[in-house]
């Protein structure tokens, strides 16, 4: 297995880990901010508006429909607290381009 941790930024960490042992991959993201007051409530609500509807997915529903179009595609959101950190996960799940037809 190849394994890769890096900070893209402040804040920003990249891990990225390599392996045929499973049929799926995964993509995680996790932003770390200061737990402040004033902006704690908008951070924990980016990633739940964001990924709620689309112009072309115009519901959550329609957007779990195409994630399953897409061979059990999947994708999750949420926020927690660290310590005085605050930090707001975004993963997306998807079959490996060899399990794919065509």
């Amino acid at each position: 297995m190849i394994s890769i941790r890096e900070t893209i930024g402040c804040g920003v960490g990249y891990c990225f880990f390599a392996t045929d042992k499973f049929k799926t991959n995964r993509i995680d993201i996790r932003f770390v901010t200061p737990l402040d007051e004033k902006t704690a409530s908008e951070n924990a609500l980016i990633f739940p508006v964001l990924f709620r509807a689309t112009e072309k997915y115009p519901s959550t529903m329609d957007m779990r429909i195409a994630c399953e179009e897409l061979y059990g595609a999947s994708f999750d959101e949420s926020a927690g607290k660290r310590g005085d950190a605050q930090i707001i996960y975004f993963s997306a799940s998807f079959l490996s381009d060899k399990y794919a037809l065509g």
